[in-house]
């Protein structure tokens, strides 16, 4: 399908144009992009007319129709190595979005700052959405220049959207934006939903089996895997399986020779959707080592699948685990105590009850009131321009 055949701009009762770095389709899509695929399609359900300007998402075709979002891509990022490849896709978008609002002619502009922030200017109404911030993190997390350069453009976009109306995906983001001048009043915290009846308990494996699920990244503490795993197999009564899946990152080759040389451990890479909640439902406990969490979104499908979660005690991670009723929370970077945690939840009892926990706490959180919530900002705002 060719541009002309849909960028004919909105007839539905808004128009909303997102801007992000890539789509869902993306083989590096992560809960920002999540958020993207359950949001806008659901408010294209719900009769407006939704448009997402994005990189070039590794080369695929300019415009697709996805559930009604009309996804437009832009750019060559696809030619570009990692991590500048994001950088470009920034800019790219960043120009093509002065001739894409004009021929769209949107309502409201919804951008999504993970991490770098857009250096867009527009009389429409704006909209911007903050997943975490990593602006005292980027120095662990990331290699020079990188660290520098992520340091100062989120410092930079978080500036900028002071007096924006922002959306905040959790409590502790929440906190940070205001610690850093954001008023409250301008800061909508919608947290990420979880489709409880696509994530279900189902069979467990009848041996002890941990999991980690998400992004091959040194800030979600992939690195730490291996030392988490040895400690839990020392302080375990038997041998303890770990599950490993994940898209294209940094680490790949990392946990993936850490796998292959370790007979307990299984590197799966890319998994399906059913696949996924297979492995959700048959692991007895997750796994968050995370240095830098928005929300932990992957806790929730775990907890939806009655399967408690451990993670480190840091921001976001603090919201979406409940210490000692749906998982436990630990000092981060103190892996025996990781370990001792996860140990104590292969006792049966225990599993049993967390998990319950769990599953009621997953059940409080649905994407429909995720949209709710923001198709009430996005039109408060747009009524206001």
């Amino acid at each position: 399908m060719s541009a002309s055949e849909v960028d004919q701009g909105c007839t539905d009762r808004r128009c909303i144009l997102a801007l992000n770095k890539r789509s869902w389709h993306h083989s590096k899509a992560g809960g920002s992009e999540h958020n993207l695929e359950e949001t806008l399609t659901r408010l294209t359900d719900r009769g407006h007319s939704v448009y997402l300007l994005t990189g070039a998402d590794e080369g695929q075709d300019r415009t697709v129709i996805d559930n009604g979002v009309i996804i437009r891509r832009v750019g060559i990022d696809d030619r570009i190595g990692s991590p500048w490849d994001v950088v470009v896709s920034y800019l790219f978008v960043s120009i093509y979005f002065y001739w894409y609002q004009y021929r769209v002619s949107p309502d409201v502009v919804y951008t999504v700052n993970t991490p770098l922030p857009w250096p867009v200017f527009t009389r429409r109404p704006r909209v911007s959405i903050f997943h975490h911030i990593a602006i005292d993190s980027f120095f662990e997390t990331h290699p020079f220049p990188q660290n520098l350069f992520g340091f100062l453009a989120q410092w930079a976009g978080v500036l900028r959207e002071r007096e924006n109306p922002t959306v905040s995906v959790s409590p502790s983001t929440t906190a940070e934006l205001v610690s850093r001048g954001h008023d409250p009043a301008t800061v909508a915290e919608i947290t990420n939903g979880i489709d409880t009846d696509r994530y279900t308990p189902g069979s467990e494996s009848k041996t002890p089996r941990i999991l980690y699920i998400g992004g091959l990244e040194r800030y979600k503490g992939v690195d730490r895997i291996p030392e988490i795993h040895q400690s839990i197999t020392d302080q375990a009564t038997e041998p303890v399986a770990l599950d490993v899946a994940g898209r294209d990152g940094p680490l790949r080759e990392e946990i993936a020779e850490y796998c292959e040389r370790t007979e307990t451990a299984t590197f799966h890479g890319f998994v399906s959707l059913d696949q996924k909640v297979e492995l959700l439902q048959s692991a007895w406990v997750y796994i968050a080592p995370s240095r830098i969490e928005g929300w932990g979104i992957v806790v929730l499908e775990a907890n939806a699948c009655a399967t408690p979660a451990v993670g480190n005690n840091i921001a976001g991670l603090r919201d979406s685990i409940c210490d000692g009723t749906t998982g436990y929370l630990v000092p981060e970077g103190d892996h025996d105590a990781f370990a001792s945690r996860v140990v104590q939840l292969f006792e049966d009892e225990a599993r049993e009850q967390f998990g319950n926990d769990a599953r009621e706490w997953a059940q409080q959180h649905s994407w429909d009131q995720t949209v709710n919530d923001l198709e009430q900002l996005l039109i408060e705002v747009s009524d206001r321009a």
